[in-house]
């Protein structure tokens, strides 16, 4: 699974193995909530997916809940750098842009997806936040 980050106003492709555990991690779970949802996922499989122990996915996230609750944050962050770049810097046409943001987003979208028909309060805070987000641009 590739991950994705952002840096200096790009996104940037990251190597797996160029990423901390806490990132792995993170990256990880998002791919298992999206796959398995909130109830499926297992603190095993993310840490199995993530090549740590499952001690060391609770040692930084607690629990499945605080994992879920670090996976949304960085969506929400995701999709504010986004549009930050995109939209507040007028990068919307710029074909790297586009690109970049295309190559990054299918792991976000797939988790953001996923979460949404879960029905998480989680989730519906996301879409209240992202929704939010997109007005104020809008204006």
């Amino acid at each position: 699974m590739a991950s994705y980050t952002h840096v200096q106003c790009v996104l940037v492709t990251v190597r797996p193995e160029d990423l901390t555990a806490r990132a792995r991690i993170r990256d990880a779970a998002m791919a298992e909530f999206s796959a398995r949802g909130t109830a499926g996922a297992t603190i095993r499989g993310i840490a199995e997916r993530a090549g740590v122990s499952p001690a060391l996915v609770q040692h930084h996230f607690g629990t499945k809940d605080g994992l879920r609750a670090a996976c949304d944050a960085h969506v929400l962050e995701y999709m504010r750098a986004g549009v930050e770049e995109g939209i507040a810097r007028d990068r919307i046409g710029d074909p790297a842009f586009i690109a970049a943001t295309h190559g990054s987003a299918p792991p976000v979208l797939r988790y953001l997806a996923r979460a949404l028909v879960d029905g998480s309060e989680a989730a519906a805070t996301v879409f209240d936040e992202l929704v939010a987000l997109t007005e104020r641009y809008l204006e």
